[in-house]
């Protein structure tokens, strides 16, 4: 029975990681795999099952010699590998994510302008790259960051 419990519990831990994988990959995510604490239950639920999975496989082959697994063992185990096999398949995890890699990588390069910006030269000549620079005073106050943007009234 230890090793029933111990597949499921590693088949859900990993099915449980990919599907959080998923949905927090997504280009546009859903609004609920945006919270810390979303993750952090992800976490601790994936660690958990995934530890208590592997201690009860550990425990199943330590009692090998003294509870040999029946024929109902067998069968279940083998369906939960069925079953997982045919939901990994289902999700896809790789082309999916490459898909988001893909969706993600296109929607950078739209956002990018399509001409840069060059210094020019003003109308004096110089252009404001080359132009010497003078040390500052420090015990001068720092100057605004938006000299040109009134501030706003609170």
């Amino acid at each position: 029975m230890h090793a029933v419990v111990g597949t499921v519990f590693v088949v859900l831990a990993v099915l449980g990681y990919s599907v959080m994988l998923l949905a927090s990959r997504k280009p546009n995510p859903a609004e609920w795999t945006t919270y810390t604490v979303t993750h952090e239950f992800a976490a601790i639920g994936v660690v958990s099952l995934l530890g208590f999975g592997i201690a009860f496989l550990f425990q199943a082959i330590e009692l090998i010699g003294q509870q040999p697994p029946t024929t109902t063992h067998l069968v279940v185990i083998a369906s939960t590998l069925v079953v997982f096999t045919v939901a990994w398949k289902r999700l896809r995890v790789r082309a999916t994510l490459a898909e988001y890699a893909r969706q993600t990588e296109s929607a950078t390069h739209r956002s990018e302008p399509v001409s840069r910006p060059v210094l020019v030269p003003d109308i004096a000549g110089t252009s404001p790259g080359l132009a010497t620079s003078v040390p500052e005073n420090p015990s001068s106050p720092t100057p605004p960051r938006t000299p040109r943007l009134r501030k706003k009234a609170a």
